[in-house]
């Protein structure tokens, strides 16, 4: 269930274990007693040497009912799966051709493993699931808090990408790139304002920017950013900028404001005027 904020609550843990009572599991008859139990099965209580659980998402060593091996790990499997079914669509053992829990229990996870490599999906979260689908447990990452930080750290990297491809769209663009508030000042340009304009950027950031607009285009300027100001998009809106040295220029904007941004302005200018000078 997703909650306020965005805060993601488990509601229902399915079958839980308390790893640390030892001494009842030292009791039990071990893996020739072990019985396996899927979600479609008895409604009995758990008992010990008794092997639950969802086929499709069990470790080798679970499915196998090899219980001094399950462990935290064995949740780190069942993460890898998904994962795995999130990168590829298929979960962990996706083949048909024997029942889910028999490819659990022989470890066959070549498929799942050929599926990953070929799913194209960057290169962290596909090497995490495939370590986390380690048939072996010592292969898998030790607990579930070490998956939690690959991915926060692959998220992380992602979003500094991100942004560098935006700064680098932002500077290198020919067209003239702003952030601006409705408050009627730039919040930050590319560097085509001041090539185009002539004014420092320093100029162009202290001033509002009606300043400088064509007198003739300042109402129908002021209407745009009004229309801004309460959502609505702005597309080919054309008006003229006074240049440093005292011509003016056309320039033809399409901008929008983002909800949540106290009224930032998103906005791109082409320069027209020699265009329709010719």
């Amino acid at each position: 269930m997703v909650g306020d904020y965005g805060m993601v609550k488990i509601m229902d843990w399915g079958v839980a274990r308390y790893t640390y009572l030892k001494a009842a599991a030292d009791d039990c008859s071990g893996a020739e007693s072990c019985r396996v139990r899927d979600e479609a099965g008895s409604d009995e209580a758990t008992s010990c040497g008794t092997v639950m659980g969802t086929p499709a998402y069990l470790p080798p060593e679970q499915a196998r009912g090899e219980r001094d091996r399950v462990d935290e790990r064995a949740d780190v499997f069942a993460l890898g799966g998904i994962l795995c079914h999130i990168l590829t669509g298929a979960g962990p053992y996706p083949l048909e051709d024997a029942s889910k829990l028999q490819q659990a229990v022989e470890g066959r996870l070549g498929p799942a493993f050929a599926s990953l490599e070929n799913c194209h999906a960057e290169p962290e979260p596909v090497a995490l699931a495939k370590g986390c689908l380690c048939p072996d447990p010592e292969g898998r990452p030790r607990h579930a808090g070490e998956v939690a930080a690959a991915i926060t750290q692959y998220l992380e990297s992602d979003l500094r990408r991100a942004e560098r491809d935006l700064v680098r769209f932002f500077e290198l663009s020919l067209d003239l790139f702003c952030i601006a508030g409705v408050d009627g000042y730039f919040r930050r340009i590319n560097a085509n304002f001041p090539r185009a304009l002539g004014y420092s950027e320093k100029q162009l950031l202290l001033r509002p920017f009606l300043d400088f607009v064509h007198p003739e285009d300042q109402a129908s300027t002021a209407t745009a950013i009004s229309d801004l100001s309460k959502g609505l998009p702005v597309v080919r809106f054309k008006n003229r900028y006074r240049h440093a040295d005292g011509h003016f220029i056309q320039l033809e904007w399409t901008a929008k404001t983002e909800p949540g941004t106290g009224g930032t302005i998103y906005a791109v200018a082409r320069d027209l005027t020699y265009s329709l000078a010719a």
